[in-house]
């Protein structure tokens, strides 16, 4: 198998991300995400980084054992 081979057989996902900060709590910024799948137009809205950072643990891994 070649290097053009290996690429075809490459797995990835891809999203547009959106971040934005809604006010503050305790002195610290809170972030708020949202992710869009081009190909399907999925929109997925995360209410702060760690749901957002959860979520893409969770893709990666239902990716990797598909």
């Amino acid at each position: 198998m070649d290097e053009q081979d290996d690429a075809r057989h490459e797995t990835y996902a891809a999203y547009m991300l959106r971040l934005w900060q809604s006010g503050s709590q305790g002195g610290r910024p809170l972030w708020r995400a949202s992710l869009e799948e081009p190909a399907t137009g999925e929109r997925f809205v995360f209410g702060d980084l760690s749901a957002l950072f959860a979520f893409l643990g969770e893709r990666t891994r239902s990716i990797a054992e598909s």
